[in-house]
């Protein structure tokens, strides 16, 4: 009996469409969005680059979040009338289907921050910084929202270790 070997960063080629909330002219309206990759309970949108497919894919499952779909996609992430470049949004999607996380359009894949953390230099996506905060609120919903961004540039610094530690190091932004 032959066993398939799948590779890890093997991705599915996808072709479904979702309604997704958006945004026209600051007026909330439902966007149709073609999801065209799919890695596991992982579906992504076009505009996603295979870098962050792989990087959501894998925090997802370090999370044991694999109970419910997520649909990452790119979009206008507003707060109030205010466009947000620094933060992701996750909402669930009607009709229990899973949960949408919309990441700002205008951020781009190579923009970076350099950290410092125990006195070195940690130089750090700000999209998988965004991504991997999201995603752990979802999964520790009670925390303080300072603890989501720190938590996620030492996991992303030091390794997911760091989640079993209970004395966290500081963490400072260089540039």
């Amino acid at each position: 009996m032959k066993k398939s070997v799948q590779n890890l960063d093997f991705i599915e080629k996808y072709n479904h469409w979702l309604i997704i909330s958006g945004y026209s002219s600051s007026r909330k309206i439902a966007r149709i969005k073609n999801i065209i990759k799919k890695r596991g309970n992982c579906y992504f949108a076009s505009g996603i680059s295979s870098e962050i497919m792989f990087f959501s894919y894998r925090a997802v499952k370090k999370l044991n979040l694999t109970g419910t779909n997520f649909f990452f996609s790119k979009g206008a992430v507003k707060k109030g009338r205010l466009s947000l470049l620094t933060a992701c949004k996750a909402e669930k999607i009607p009709w229990d289907i899973g949960i949408s996380v919309k990441i700002p359009a205008r951020l781009k894949v190579s923009a970076v921050r350099i950290f410092k953390i125990e006195n070195k230099l940690y130089e750090l996506r700000v999209m998988e910084i965004l991504i991997l905060g999201t995603l752990l609120k979802i999964r520790y919903p009670h925390k303080l929202q300072k603890w989501y961004s720190e938590i996620s540039v030492l996991i992303l610094a030091k390794g997911w270790i760091i989640l079993e530690n209970t004395g966290l190091p500081d963490v400072f932004l260089v540039k």
